[in-house]
């Protein structure tokens, strides 16, 4: 009858709409998920400038058509630590954060411009995440992707820890295992305002986060270093992100 081919008729429509959501939100996932970011932290510099190209030219086009480049502060560009403190426009800092800046890190015998540039950077990056809805996946200009790594992947392994305490997941290995670097993370936005409340620039940002925040053994924080989706570029005489050499040894 003329009624059952025009319920018959409503019915396929009603399957292609559905299944036409169904795609669009598998496209989304593969295309890059809408509720993650990525960003990518990097200086003005020649060693920046060559790193992003090598993780441009290494890393599956998936993956890097959704990364986002944030320039972080180049200390060399001030005469001293205080004066960049004062100067930088990257984070509004409260005055606690400020003096301990000057003296950064609080506690050592030596000053450290780059732990401090670093540190800035990261606390900037955290700013952002917590203005952005879903999760931030952060990562210095020596992060490399691990072979085999493609953006459902990642996605599923960024978000992994979501409804944890905290809501962190490290993205590569030397945090889980000897307990220093900070190449890529993610966390989310709730999260990201939690660590500006905490983070008083009173320690280097790898102890903070990887001692104070996120140690390895708390909850979902570590996955299977096979899961790992990226690794880091460091090498020996690399003076790393700003200063990772001095971060490594503070």
């Amino acid at each position: 009858s003329f009624l059952r081919v025009f319920e018959l008729a409503m019915l396929v429509v009603v399957l292609g709409a559905v299944l036409c959501a169904a795609s669009g939100r598998r496209l989304a996932l593969d295309l890059g998920h809408p509720e993650v970011t990525i960003v990518m932290l990097t200086t003005n510099t020649t060693l920046s400038r060559d790193r992003v190209s090598g993780f441009l030219a290494k890393t599956p086009v998936d993956i890097r058509s959704n990364v986002h480049f944030f320039t972080g502060v180049n200390h060399r560009d001030f005469t001293q630590q205080a004066e960049m403190v004062d100067r930088q426009g990257l984070a509004e800092l409260n005055s606690q954060q400020k003096n301990n800046g000057k003296v950064f890190p609080p506690g050592s015998k030596e000053r450290s411009p780059g732990a401090f540039a670093c540190a800035l950077g990261h606390y900037a990056l955290w700013e952002q995440a917590s203005e952005t809805p879903g999760w931030t996946v952060v990562l210095e200009d020596d992060a490399r992707v691990m072979p085999g790594m493609n953006m459902d992947k990642l996605l599923r392994v960024a978000t992994s820890n979501q409804g944890g305490a905290p809501e962190f997941v490290w993205l590569e290995g030397r945090p889980c295992g000897p307990g220093f670097g900070t190449a890529a993370y993610a966390l989310s936005q709730a999260f990201a305002r939690d660590l500006l409340k905490r983070f008083r620039f009173h320690r280097v940002v790898d102890h903070f986060l990887i001692q104070e925040v996120a140690p390895r053994n708390a909850h979902g924080v570590c996955p299977p270093f096979a899961d790992m989706p990226f690794t880091h570029g460091y090498k020996v005489g690399d003076q790393g992100l700003e200063g990772e050499s001095e971060i490594r040894s503070a």
